[in-house]
Protein backbone atom coordinates (compact mmCIF):
# COMPACT_ATOMS: atom_id res chain seq x y z
CA UNK A 1 0.00 0.00 0.00
CA UNK A 2 1.83 3.22 -0.81
CA UNK A 3 0.90 5.46 2.72
CA UNK A 4 3.21 2.31 4.48
CA UNK A 5 6.39 3.99 2.42
CA UNK A 6 5.36 7.63 3.34
CA UNK A 7 5.67 6.96 6.94
CA UNK A 8 10.01 6.97 6.80
CA UNK A 9 10.19 10.42 4.77
CA UNK A 10 7.66 11.84 7.36
CA UNK A 11 9.53 10.86 10.19
CA UNK A 12 12.98 12.22 8.79
CA UNK A 13 10.89 15.12 7.99
CA UNK A 14 9.60 15.94 11.08
CA UNK A 15 13.35 15.92 12.93
CA UNK A 16 14.85 18.25 10.43
CA UNK A 17 11.82 20.55 11.42
CA UNK A 18 11.94 19.96 14.98
CA UNK A 19 15.57 19.73 15.85
CA UNK A 20 16.78 22.95 15.37
CA UNK A 21 13.99 24.89 17.49
CA UNK A 22 14.31 22.24 20.24
CA UNK A 23 17.80 22.89 20.94
CA UNK A 24 17.33 26.74 20.64
CA UNK A 25 14.62 26.62 23.15
CA UNK A 26 15.87 24.14 25.97
CA UNK A 27 18.74 27.06 26.03
CA UNK A 28 16.08 29.36 27.41
CA UNK A 29 13.66 26.97 28.97
CA UNK A 30 11.18 27.89 32.11
CA UNK A 31 11.35 27.54 35.15
CA UNK A 32 8.85 24.11 36.84
CA UNK A 33 5.62 25.13 37.62
CA UNK A 34 2.37 23.84 37.35
CA UNK A 35 1.23 27.08 35.76
CA UNK A 36 3.20 25.31 32.27
CA UNK A 37 0.47 22.37 32.29
CA UNK A 38 -2.55 22.59 29.70
CA UNK A 39 -5.19 20.50 29.14
CA UNK A 40 -6.36 19.99 25.10
CA UNK A 41 -9.35 18.20 24.00
CA UNK A 42 -10.37 18.52 20.60
CA UNK A 43 -12.70 16.22 17.91
CA UNK A 44 -12.86 16.12 14.07
CA UNK A 45 -13.18 14.65 10.97
CA UNK A 46 -10.96 12.11 8.70
CA UNK A 47 -11.22 10.59 4.99
CA UNK A 48 -10.61 7.67 6.27
CA UNK A 49 -10.39 4.43 3.33
CA UNK A 50 -9.23 0.82 4.83
CA UNK A 51 -8.64 -0.28 1.80
CA UNK A 52 -8.13 -4.39 2.87
CA UNK A 53 -11.69 -4.48 5.01
CA UNK A 54 -13.36 -2.29 2.11
CA UNK A 55 -12.61 -4.75 -0.16
CA UNK A 56 -15.38 -6.60 1.25
CA UNK A 57 -17.84 -4.27 0.12
CA UNK A 58 -16.63 -4.86 -4.00
CA UNK A 59 -16.65 -8.05 -3.19
CA UNK A 60 -20.48 -8.45 -2.27
CA UNK A 61 -21.31 -5.90 -5.09
CA UNK A 62 -19.20 -8.28 -7.55
CA UNK A 63 -20.80 -11.17 -6.26
CA UNK A 64 -24.31 -9.98 -6.81
CA UNK A 65 -23.73 -8.74 -9.78
CA UNK A 66 -22.34 -12.55 -11.04
CA UNK A 67 -25.16 -13.86 -9.50
CA UNK A 68 -27.58 -12.14 -10.18
CA UNK A 69 -27.39 -10.48 -13.57
CA UNK A 70 -24.41 -11.97 -15.57
CA UNK A 71 -25.97 -15.30 -14.67
CA UNK A 72 -29.30 -14.68 -16.48
CA UNK A 73 -27.93 -12.28 -19.47
CA UNK A 74 -25.44 -15.14 -20.02
CA UNK A 75 -29.00 -17.49 -20.54
CA UNK A 76 -31.10 -15.14 -22.36
CA UNK A 77 -27.67 -14.70 -25.21
CA UNK A 78 -28.01 -18.49 -25.50
CA UNK A 79 -32.07 -18.80 -25.61
CA UNK A 80 -32.78 -15.26 -27.04
CA UNK A 81 -36.57 -14.57 -26.20
CA UNK A 82 -37.64 -18.52 -24.90
CA UNK A 83 -35.45 -16.82 -21.95
CA UNK A 84 -36.21 -13.37 -20.91
CA UNK A 85 -35.91 -11.60 -17.96
CA UNK A 86 -36.57 -8.59 -15.76
CA UNK A 87 -34.55 -7.40 -12.55
CA UNK A 88 -34.87 -4.99 -9.84
CA UNK A 89 -32.27 -3.23 -7.40
CA UNK A 90 -33.95 -3.08 -4.18
CA UNK A 91 -32.18 -1.32 -1.06
CA UNK A 92 -28.61 1.09 -1.39
CA UNK A 93 -27.18 1.36 -4.65
CA UNK A 94 -23.63 -0.07 -3.58
CA UNK A 95 -23.29 -2.11 -0.89
CA UNK A 96 -20.85 0.59 0.89
CA UNK A 97 -17.63 1.42 2.25
CA UNK A 98 -15.74 3.02 5.06
CA UNK A 99 -15.19 6.62 3.48
CA UNK A 100 -14.71 8.76 6.43
CA UNK A 101 -14.23 9.07 10.59
CA UNK A 102 -14.86 10.80 13.64
CA UNK A 103 -11.34 11.54 15.83
CA UNK A 104 -11.94 12.35 19.54
CA UNK A 105 -8.80 12.88 22.08
CA UNK A 106 -7.36 14.34 24.90
CA UNK A 107 -3.74 15.41 26.12
CA UNK A 108 -1.81 16.77 28.31
CA UNK A 109 1.11 19.38 27.57
CA UNK A 110 3.62 21.13 29.14
CA UNK A 111 5.60 24.05 28.05
CA UNK A 112 9.36 23.80 28.41
CA UNK A 113 10.18 27.42 26.99
CA UNK A 114 8.00 30.00 25.06
CA UNK A 115 8.46 27.54 21.74
CA UNK A 116 8.32 24.08 23.15
CA UNK A 117 6.05 21.51 24.74
CA UNK A 118 5.71 17.96 25.25
CA UNK A 119 2.33 16.45 25.09
CA UNK A 120 1.09 12.64 26.18
CA UNK A 121 -2.28 12.24 25.36
CA UNK A 122 -4.73 9.22 23.81
CA UNK A 123 -6.98 9.43 21.05
CA UNK A 124 -10.09 7.51 19.71
CA UNK A 125 -10.84 7.10 15.68
CA UNK A 126 -13.73 4.87 14.69
CA UNK A 127 -15.15 4.51 11.11
CA UNK A 128 -18.61 2.55 10.15
CA UNK A 129 -20.74 1.52 7.05
CA UNK A 130 -23.64 -0.55 6.83
CA UNK A 131 -25.55 -1.42 3.82
CA UNK A 132 -29.14 -2.98 2.81
CA UNK A 133 -28.83 -4.61 -0.84
CA UNK A 134 -30.11 -7.12 -3.00
CA UNK A 135 -31.79 -7.63 -6.42
CA UNK A 136 -35.34 -9.23 -7.31
CA UNK A 137 -35.18 -11.01 -10.81
CA UNK A 138 -38.14 -12.57 -12.18
CA UNK A 139 -37.87 -14.85 -15.31
CA UNK A 140 -39.77 -16.57 -18.37
CA UNK A 141 -38.42 -19.69 -19.16
CA UNK A 142 -39.50 -21.57 -22.34
CA UNK A 143 -35.87 -23.30 -23.35
CA UNK A 144 -36.57 -26.15 -21.85
CA UNK A 145 -40.44 -27.01 -22.19
CA UNK A 146 -42.78 -28.45 -24.80
CA UNK A 147 -45.84 -26.66 -23.69
CA UNK A 148 -46.76 -23.32 -25.15
CA UNK A 149 -46.61 -21.96 -21.10
CA UNK A 150 -43.02 -20.76 -19.96
CA UNK A 151 -41.69 -21.87 -16.38
CA UNK A 152 -42.47 -18.62 -14.28
CA UNK A 153 -39.52 -18.23 -11.40
CA UNK A 154 -38.66 -15.63 -8.82
CA UNK A 155 -34.85 -15.37 -7.77
CA UNK A 156 -34.76 -12.96 -4.61
CA UNK A 157 -31.37 -11.84 -3.16
CA UNK A 158 -30.67 -8.96 0.18
CA UNK A 159 -28.05 -8.83 2.04
CA UNK A 160 -29.84 -7.35 5.03
CA UNK A 161 -26.49 -6.97 7.40
CA UNK A 162 -23.67 -5.78 5.69
CA UNK A 163 -21.49 -4.13 7.87
CA UNK A 164 -17.82 -3.13 8.13
CA UNK A 165 -16.46 -1.41 11.09
CA UNK A 166 -13.01 0.23 11.67
CA UNK A 167 -11.91 1.59 14.91
CA UNK A 168 -8.57 2.37 17.13
CA UNK A 169 -7.08 3.44 20.34
CA UNK A 170 -4.08 5.51 20.03
CA UNK A 171 -1.74 6.47 23.05
CA UNK A 172 0.62 9.47 21.85
CA UNK A 173 3.45 11.35 22.98
CA UNK A 174 5.14 14.65 20.79
CA UNK A 175 6.30 17.50 20.29
CA UNK A 176 4.88 21.00 19.77
CA UNK A 177 6.70 24.00 18.76
CA UNK A 178 5.14 27.35 18.64
CA UNK A 179 5.44 30.95 17.58
CA UNK A 180 3.12 33.77 18.53
CA UNK A 181 1.85 35.97 16.10
CA UNK A 182 0.59 39.26 18.13
CA UNK A 183 -0.64 39.31 21.08
CA UNK A 184 -3.87 36.68 20.28
CA UNK A 185 -2.68 34.30 17.83
CA UNK A 186 -0.17 31.40 17.90
CA UNK A 187 0.92 28.95 14.53
CA UNK A 188 2.09 25.59 16.12
CA UNK A 189 3.68 22.50 14.52
CA UNK A 190 4.28 19.10 16.19
CA UNK A 191 4.92 15.87 15.98
CA UNK A 192 2.69 12.72 17.82
CA UNK A 193 3.12 9.08 18.14
CA UNK A 194 2.74 5.51 19.66
CA UNK A 195 1.21 2.56 19.64
CA UNK A 196 -2.08 1.89 18.51
CA UNK A 197 -4.96 -0.50 19.70
CA UNK A 198 -7.07 -1.51 16.38
CA UNK A 199 -9.88 -3.23 15.47
CA UNK A 200 -12.14 -4.36 13.19
CA UNK A 201 -15.59 -6.21 12.43
CA UNK A 202 -17.08 -7.82 9.07
CA UNK A 203 -20.52 -9.20 9.28
CA UNK A 204 -23.38 -10.17 6.93
CA UNK A 205 -26.71 -11.84 6.15
CA UNK A 206 -27.45 -12.99 2.81
CA UNK A 207 -30.97 -14.17 2.05
CA UNK A 208 -31.67 -16.05 -1.13
CA UNK A 209 -34.78 -17.50 -2.13
CA UNK A 210 -36.56 -19.14 -5.50
CA UNK A 211 -39.84 -19.51 -5.97
CA UNK A 212 -41.84 -21.05 -9.03
CA UNK A 213 -45.28 -21.07 -10.25
CA UNK A 214 -46.39 -24.05 -8.73
CA UNK A 215 -45.91 -22.72 -5.13
CA UNK A 216 -42.24 -24.76 -4.75
CA UNK A 217 -40.08 -22.20 -2.51
CA UNK A 218 -36.53 -22.54 -1.59
CA UNK A 219 -34.38 -20.27 1.18
CA UNK A 220 -31.23 -19.60 2.15
CA UNK A 221 -30.18 -17.88 4.56
CA UNK A 222 -26.11 -16.99 5.43
CA UNK A 223 -25.02 -14.72 8.11
CA UNK A 224 -21.34 -14.38 9.09
CA UNK A 225 -19.82 -12.15 11.80
CA UNK A 226 -15.94 -11.62 12.42
CA UNK A 227 -14.01 -9.47 14.37
CA UNK A 228 -9.67 -8.96 14.96
CA UNK A 229 -7.78 -7.08 16.73
CA UNK A 230 -3.90 -6.25 16.74
CA UNK A 231 -0.88 -3.85 18.15
CA UNK A 232 0.33 -1.53 15.43
CA UNK A 233 2.25 2.14 15.55
CA UNK A 234 0.84 5.47 14.84
CA UNK A 235 2.78 8.97 13.49
CA UNK A 236 0.98 12.02 13.09
CA UNK A 237 2.58 15.34 11.43
CA UNK A 238 0.43 18.51 11.86
CA UNK A 239 0.33 22.25 12.29
CA UNK A 240 -2.55 24.37 14.34
CA UNK A 241 -3.53 27.52 14.52
CA UNK A 242 -4.19 28.85 18.13
CA UNK A 243 -6.84 31.61 19.34
CA UNK A 244 -6.18 33.24 22.92
CA UNK A 245 -9.72 34.27 23.88
CA UNK A 246 -8.94 34.54 27.92
CA UNK A 247 -6.70 34.11 30.57
CA UNK A 248 -6.50 30.26 30.69
CA UNK A 249 -8.30 29.36 27.73
CA UNK A 250 -7.64 28.82 24.01
CA UNK A 251 -9.30 27.62 21.07
CA UNK A 252 -7.54 26.11 17.97
CA UNK A 253 -7.83 24.50 14.53
CA UNK A 254 -5.41 21.68 13.39
CA UNK A 255 -4.70 19.50 10.31
CA UNK A 256 -2.69 16.58 10.43
CA UNK A 257 -1.46 13.37 8.75
CA UNK A 258 -1.23 10.50 10.00
CA UNK A 259 0.47 7.26 9.73
CA UNK A 260 -1.70 4.22 11.55
CA UNK A 261 -1.45 0.84 10.84
CA UNK A 262 -2.06 -2.70 11.76
CA UNK A 263 -1.14 -6.04 10.52
CA UNK A 264 -1.48 -9.94 12.22
CA UNK A 265 -5.06 -9.43 13.56
CA UNK A 266 -6.48 -11.96 15.23
CA UNK A 267 -10.06 -12.89 16.43
CA UNK A 268 -13.42 -14.96 16.93
CA UNK A 269 -15.88 -15.73 13.91
CA UNK A 270 -18.95 -17.37 13.62
CA UNK A 271 -21.67 -18.43 10.91
CA UNK A 272 -25.12 -19.82 10.36
CA UNK A 273 -26.58 -21.25 7.29
CA UNK A 274 -30.07 -22.03 7.84
CA UNK A 275 -31.79 -23.93 4.71
CA UNK A 276 -35.51 -24.30 3.95
CA UNK A 277 -37.82 -25.65 1.00
CA UNK A 278 -41.30 -27.03 0.66
CA UNK A 279 -40.18 -30.73 0.08
CA UNK A 280 -37.36 -31.41 3.08
CA UNK A 281 -38.02 -28.60 5.51
CA UNK A 282 -35.27 -26.67 7.29
CA UNK A 283 -31.61 -27.43 7.71
CA UNK A 284 -29.45 -25.51 9.87
CA UNK A 285 -25.51 -25.53 10.69
CA UNK A 286 -23.29 -23.01 12.08
CA UNK A 287 -19.62 -22.93 13.41
CA UNK A 288 -17.27 -20.58 14.63
CA UNK A 289 -13.34 -19.78 15.38
CA UNK A 290 -10.81 -17.69 16.25
CA UNK A 291 -8.40 -17.29 13.27
CA UNK A 292 -5.78 -14.47 12.06
CA UNK A 293 -7.16 -12.39 9.54
CA UNK A 294 -6.11 -12.76 5.55
CA UNK A 295 -7.28 -11.75 2.31
CA UNK A 296 -8.29 -15.26 0.26
CA UNK A 297 -9.03 -15.16 -3.51
CA UNK A 298 -12.34 -16.93 -4.11
CA UNK A 299 -12.07 -18.84 -8.09
CA UNK A 300 -15.46 -20.75 -8.96
CA UNK A 301 -16.30 -21.49 -12.30
CA UNK A 302 -19.50 -21.38 -13.84
CA UNK A 303 -21.42 -22.13 -17.34
CA UNK A 304 -21.95 -18.25 -17.24
CA UNK A 305 -18.69 -17.59 -16.96
CA UNK A 306 -15.34 -17.14 -13.70
CA UNK A 307 -15.89 -15.44 -10.71
CA UNK A 308 -12.29 -14.15 -9.17
CA UNK A 309 -12.63 -11.74 -6.32
CA UNK A 310 -11.22 -11.48 -2.91
CA UNK A 311 -12.57 -10.98 0.50
CA UNK A 312 -10.96 -9.84 3.67
CA UNK A 313 -11.91 -12.21 7.18
CA UNK A 314 -10.39 -15.05 8.92
CA UNK A 315 -12.81 -17.74 8.63
CA UNK A 316 -10.51 -19.71 7.35
CA UNK A 317 -6.62 -20.66 7.81
CA UNK A 318 -4.01 -18.77 5.76
CA UNK A 319 -3.46 -20.32 2.68
CA UNK A 320 -0.80 -20.21 -0.55
CA UNK A 321 -2.03 -17.11 -2.81
CA UNK A 322 -3.61 -15.23 -0.04
CA UNK A 323 -2.81 -11.79 0.89
CA UNK A 324 -1.79 -10.46 3.71
CA UNK A 325 -4.53 -8.22 5.94
CA UNK A 326 -3.10 -4.70 7.16
CA UNK A 327 -5.88 -2.36 8.72
CA UNK A 328 -4.75 1.03 8.04
CA UNK A 329 -6.28 3.85 9.32
CA UNK A 330 -3.70 6.93 7.56
CA UNK A 331 -5.28 9.56 6.43
CA UNK A 332 -5.77 13.28 6.84
CA UNK A 333 -7.21 14.81 9.47
CA UNK A 334 -9.24 17.98 10.59
CA UNK A 335 -9.80 18.65 14.46
CA UNK A 336 -11.07 21.63 16.21
CA UNK A 337 -10.75 22.01 20.16
CA UNK A 338 -10.00 24.05 23.14
CA UNK A 339 -6.95 24.14 25.05
CA UNK A 340 -7.27 25.01 28.87
CA UNK A 341 -4.45 26.49 30.95
CA UNK A 342 -3.94 25.60 34.55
Amino acid sequence: MRVRWLSFPVLILALAIVSPPAADAQERGYPFSFKNFSIELYGGYSNLNPGDLNGNADYEEAYLQFYYVQRFDYFHSIYGDNYTFENLRTGDERFKTINHGFPLGARIRYAISPTLSFSIGAQYLRGTQNSRSGMIVDVQDSSGSASSSPNLLTYEFENSGFGLSASAWLLQAGAHFGWDVGSKFRVEIYFVGGPMFARCRFNSERHSTMTDQTGFRSENVASFEMNGSATGASAELGGQIRLKTVRFLDIFLEGSFAFSEASGLRGPGSSQTIYEDSNTGQNVSSDSWNRQWSIPVSDVKTAWGRFRASQAGNASDFIFGSKRFVLSLSRFQLKAGIAVRL
